[in-house]
């Protein structure tokens, strides 16, 4: 666990006993998908409560880097952890249902069920596993600077809130936390990161085939071709071959 704290760490330490002060700590989870940001907001709510229940939502494509970095992380942090895991969907079988992931800006201001795979895969297990265990109160790592959806959460509900729709408290206490915030912290405090991060260091850890992105063509190619040729083929799409160049099937 880290020993160094900035400003933004202490304003967050603030929110985070808020937040243990109203809600009893055994009825609270850090919900941690083992990119950079929710990694953080672990540290930073184990310095308050090491006991702290972490949930992992596996959607069953995640990167190989995520498994193995939280299978790593799980035995040096000793980490109270459990797993939320859909036990009647596949991306697979969501995409042959209702299509590919759309593009996010396509979709903006509609509700999460609209995203099929995103509600089946990562939300619905979630809250399951929130019920069963009588979770009143989630830590996340979003930031208002991933997106803009982001930012307007961040100016109508803040960084700590009761989400009426999910029935659950939620506190995000890198909310106001810039890019090179969260890697400067990482940095100083020595804090083990997702080696994703030193082949695509710009991007969100996510789902290995998402089609949700801008981007995802190029990223899903050079990271693993073969599940690009996979998808392309599926989608019925021609290729790039690693490095930008569009080609055709069987070329």
């Amino acid at each position: 666990m880290s020993t160094k704290k900035g400003a933004k760490a202490e304003l967050s330490e603030i929110v985070i006993r808020k937040a243990f002060s109203e809600h009893n700590p055994e009825k609270c989870a850090v919900a941690c998908s083992f990119g950079k940001d929710s990694v953080v907001v672990l540290d930073l709510v184990r310095r308050v409560h090491p006991e702290i229940l972490v949930e992992f939502t596996n959607t069953g494509v995640e990167y190989p880097e995520t498994i193995r970095f939280k299978n790593e992380l799980v035995k040096t942090w000793n980490l109270n952890i459990v797993e939320a895991k859909s036990d009647k969907w596949t991306f697979w079988t969501l995409v042959d249902k209702y299509g590919w992931p759309p593009l996010r800006g396509s979709w903006f201001g509609t509700g999460s069920k609209d995203i099929k795979c995103c509600y089946y895969l990562k939300e619905a297990p979630a809250f399951k596993v929130f019920k069963e265990r009588g979770i009143e109160l989630v830590f996340t790592g979003i930031t208002a600077a991933e997106s803009r959806n982001r930012m307007f959460l961040e100016r109508n509900c803040g960084d700590y809130y009761f989400a009426k729709t999910q029935g659950l408290w939620k506190c995000h206490p890198i909310m106001s936390w810039s890019f090179d915030e969260v890697w400067q912290y990482i940095r100083e405090n020595e804090i083990p990161y997702n080696p994703f991060y030193d082949r695509f260091p710009e991007q969100r850890v996510g789902c290995l085939p998402c089609t949700g992105f801008i981007g995802w063509e190029d990223k899903m190619a050079k990271a693993f071709p073969k599940m690009y040729y996979k998808v392309q083929k599926m989608r019925g799409q021609n290729l790039i071959d690693g490095i930008g160049t569009e080609v055709q099937h069987g070329h």
